[in-house]
């Protein structure tokens, strides 16, 4: 005889300690995963023939009132035809590269030198980096956000060196373009 899921309450659900998935029913695919001492909700449904798990947050920082709530979403966006977890991926990925063309260009430059110093050879090498980026970029663009920056930006920061120091123009316009990318 199948076990008959009621819907639980807050209270019921902050008194769970066994370990394993408890359905907390109101939402079908809805289970609170207890495991080492750690809560954490989790929705499960099948999107094209193959099962998935989606992790909705940690109890109680989530309460079951918005677990409720974002299973609900969710079981929504499949319902369409979406499969929620590519969806959030999709979201989190988009906004992250929105913050990357908010960044300014010396912003950018220093977390790119930061980044990248541990794999040259020589320290001498970031502080060239940091050097001609500052003395040819920053004063034609620093202060803008790389998405802003465009051709006629960096052919003005190379103008002025390109035929009295050609190998430097190449450099730096090397760098440029690294940090942008």
């Amino acid at each position: 005889m199948p076990k008959r899921i009621l819907e639980m309450t807050a209270l019921e659900v902050s008194r769970l300690r066994v370990e394993g998935s408890h359905a907390v029913g109101g939402v079908s695919g809805l289970y609170l995963r207890i495991e080492g001492g750690s809560r954490a909700w989790v929705l499960r449904y099948v999107h094209m023939r193959q099962r998935r798990r989606m992790g909705l947050g940690s109890y109680p920082g989530v309460t079951l009132a918005s677990a409720r709530e974002a299973a609900c979403s969710a079981l929504g966006q499949r319902a369409a035809g979406i499969d929620p977890i590519k969806s959030r991926q999709d979201e989190r990925e988009a906004a992250r590269l929105a913050a990357a063309q908010r960044l300014e260009f010396d912003k950018a430059a220093d977390a790119f030198i930061t980044e990248h110093e541990s794999t040259w050879r020589n320290a001498k090498h970031a502080q060239q980096w940091r050097n001609t980026l500052t003395t040819y970029a920053s004063p034609h663009f620093g202060r803008l956000s790389v998405s802003e920056i465009e051709q006629s930006h960096v052919l003005r920061a190379l103008a002025p060196i390109w035929k009295t120091k050609t190998e430097t123009a190449t450099r730096v316009r090397g760098r440029i373009e690294q940090v942008l990318d």
